[in-house]
């Protein structure tokens, strides 16, 4: 087959394939839409079949069926409520670690986070000390999942050009000298 054929080939499996992908994705778009849109047909009726019920059970004077049904209802939303103040809460302890850590190189090692062990206190505040203590128990344990920081600093603090002085040493004084030792002192501690 000469080269040219084959070219010719390949354009038109590439087209035929690209055509065949944005078929399937208007179709997973439009089923996407679809299912959204019974889902909130489902939620709506529901919601209208809870009204009917609530209206017959009041029709008939049955408010203690009512009152169970209520009562489940209220049951139900303070689960709910409940297990999302928990993520909530674990949620940011686990930030606050993560933040405290310096980042994992991806994502899902923050599942390595025991956050059984970062208390709170009933104000929402985060006890730094648990904190410590787990971001340090993550650097002995999985220290290959953290972030490394990246220091552009040479070894050792490598000397800069540093000043000249105005004076030889020869010209000046006791005292001048001793400033002079002491600031070059101050400049290599800090």
């Amino acid at each position: 087959m000469p080269p040219e054929d084959k070219k010719e080939e390949e354009k038109e499996v590439k087209t035929y394939t690209e055509d065949a992908f944005s078929k399937v994705m208007i179709e997973a778009k439009k089923a996407k839409s679809q299912r959204n849109s019974l889902q909130a047909e489902l939620e709506e009726l529901k919601a209208k079949n809870d009204d009917n019920e609530r209206a017959a059970l009041e029709a008939k004077s049955e408010y203690k069926d009512l009152y169970e049904a209520e009562r489940l209802r209220n049951d139900e939303l303070k689960k709910d409520r409940d297990s999302q103040n928990v993520k909530f809460i674990e949620a940011k302890k686990r930030s606050a670690v993560n933040d405290a850590l310096g980042g994992f190189k991806k994502s899902e090692y923050m599942n390595f986070i025991d956050i059984n062990k970062v208390l709170m206190d009933d104000s929402g505040v985060i006890d730094s000390s648990t904190i410590e203590n787990e971001v340090t128990r993550l650097k002995q344990e999985f220290p290959e999942l953290i972030k490394s920081s990246k220091s552009s600093r040479l070894p050792n603090d490598a000397p800069s050009g540093g000043s000249t002085n105005q004076k030889a040493l020869t010209d000046m004084t006791k005292d001048e000298i001793n400033a002079v030792r002491l600031k070059l002192i101050e400049q290599r501690i800090n």
